[in-house]
C-alpha cells in the first residue's frame, strides 16, 4: 500500500512544495508582479530624489536669506546717522501763564492771581480819581460791575484776586484771560465773548454812554 509510512508522507510533501514553487515561477502572473514591484521601487526612488532636491534648495534659500539679513543688520549698526535723517527736535511747549495779570495802561502790575484773599496792605494803590470817572466810581475805585457780564459776585471775586481797576482788565492777555476764567470758574472763552477788555477800555476813557449803548446791562 502506497504512502503508508511516515517517510513516504514526508517525501510526498516535499514533492508537492517543489511542484508549487516551480509552478509559481513558471506562471505568467509572477512576472507581472515582479515588474510592478520594480516599477514601484523605481517610482519611490525617484520621489526620494526629488524630495531631497527640494529640501536642499529650500535650505539654500534659507541660508541666503539669513546672510542677507545679517548683512543688513551689520550695515544698520555701523552706518552713522546722517543729519537729514534725524528727527527734528520738537519745540518746547510753553504753558500759559496762570499766575499774573499785567496791565498795559499802568506801570504798576496788579497783585498775582491766587486763591488767597488780599489784605488791605497787599491791595494795589488806587489811581487818583479823575472828573470823568467819579460819577460811576464807588469809594474811589472804578465800578467793575458796570461791565456787562460782571455781576456782584464776580466783582467781589475779582477784587479778591487783585483785579480792581479797568486797567487790570484792559491789560489782560489771552493767557491771562484763560487763567482768570479758571480762577473764577467761568466757561472757557467767557471773557472774550462778553468783551470785557473792550468795555473796560471805553469806561477807562470816559466813554460810558457808548459803552452803555453798545453793551446794555442784562
Amino acid at each position: 500500500m502506497l504512502f503508508s509510512t511516515l517517510p513516504q508522507f514526508i517525501a510526498l510533501l516535499i514533492l508537492f512544495l517543489a511542484g508549487v514553487t516551480i509552478g509559481l515561477g513558471l506562471h505568467p502572473g509572477g512576472k507581472k508582479w515582479r515588474k510592478r514591484f520594480r516599477d514601484e521601487s523605481a517610482h519611490y526612488a525617484q520621489f526620494r530624489r526629488d524630495a531631497d532636491k527640494r529640501l536642499a534648495e529650500a535650505k539654500q534659500r534659507i541660508a541666503t536669506l539669513e546672510r542677507d539679513q545679517a548683512t543688513a543688520d551689520e550695515r544698520a549698526a555701523i552706518a552713522p546717522a546722517s543729519p537729514g535723517d534725524a528727527e527734528p527736535a520738537s519745540a518746547p511747549v510753553v504753558a500759559p501763564s496762570v499766575e499774573r495779570v499785567e496791565p498795559v495802561a499802568d506801570a504798576t502790575p496788579p497783585a498775582a492771581i491766587n486763591d488767597t484773599p488780599m489784605t488791605a496792605h497787599d491791595m494795589p494803590a488806587s489811581a487818583p480819581d479823575t472828573p470823568r470817572s467819579n460819577w460811576f466810581s464807588i469809594g474811589g475805585r472804578p465800578d467793575l460791575g458796570r461791565i456787562s457780564g460782571i455781576d456782584a459776585a464776580l466783582k467781589t471775586r475779582l477784587f479778591e484776586l487783585g483785579v480792581t481797576r479797568f486797567e487790570d482788565i484792559t491789560g489782560l492777555s489771552a493767557e491771562d484771560e484763560m487763567a482768570l476764567e479758571q480762577r473764577l470758574a467761568l466757561p472757557a472763552g467767557y471773557i472774550t465773548r462778553e468783551q470785557w477788555r473792550e468795555q473796560a477800555a471805553l469806561l477807562q476813557d470816559g466813554k460810558e454812554a457808548e459803552q452803555a449803548e453798545r453793551f446794555p446791562a442784562r
